[in-house]
């Protein structure tokens, strides 16, 4: 959608078409490392607001929109209600930089424009598109204060995630795409 701080269009064609390059740094490692207690915290938090246990458990699918095939997503956790109920739970750990931006989206309701927030929220709406349920969680650990935000379907903006997407692969001119993203 051409939110994201340091990936532009070309970036998200590269990866997708070439594969994601490997990034490998020590903030990376310790985010992929942290992130089962992420959701073993986001477990926790879902249970006592349900006052009963919601387990969250890993997922490691690949899973593709029913209508639009470049539609795709990984989702880090799911938390499971019961047989019927499920919602996707995306897992962020992050540096004391990016609190402000946690603390923001927690009290307002909403995320900081132009933030990695943002970027989180978007990706957890294109995950509601993907899987078609009604709300998911954002569970991030930002300089150890813990933060889950319940995210609403937002039919609009997937709307929007999946006519970008849309257009994005099927747009034979390529510059008029990166114009609208």
């Amino acid at each position: 959608l051409g939110l994201h701080p340091r990936k532009g269009p070309l970036s998200v064609y590269m990866a997708k078409t070439e594969g994601e390059p490997e990034v490998d740094n020590d903030a990376i490692r310790r985010g992929i490392r942290r992130e089962p207690l992420i959701l073993a915290d986001a477990s926790d938090a879902i249970s006592t607001e349900m006052a009963r246990s919601v387990p969250v458990v890993p997922h490691s699918w690949v899973l593709r929109h029913p209508e639009v095939a470049a539609l795709s997503c990984n989702l880090d956790g799911l938390a499971v209600y019961d047989a019927e109920t499920q919602a996707p739970v995306e897992a962020k750990w992050q540096g004391s930089w990016a609190r402000k931006d946690w603390q923001s989206y927690a009290e307002e309701g909403a995320p900081p424009p132009g933030s990695y927030v943002e970027c989180h929220y978007i990706q957890v709406q294109a995950q509601l598109a993907v899987t078609g349920l009604s709300h998911a969680y954002l569970a991030g650990d930002c300089d150890a204060k813990f933060y889950l935000i319940r995210v609403e379907r937002d039919l609009s903006l997937i709307d929007a995630i999946v006519t970008q997407v849309s257009a994005f692969w099927e747009t034979p001119n390529s510059s008029s795409v990166a114009i609208a993203l």
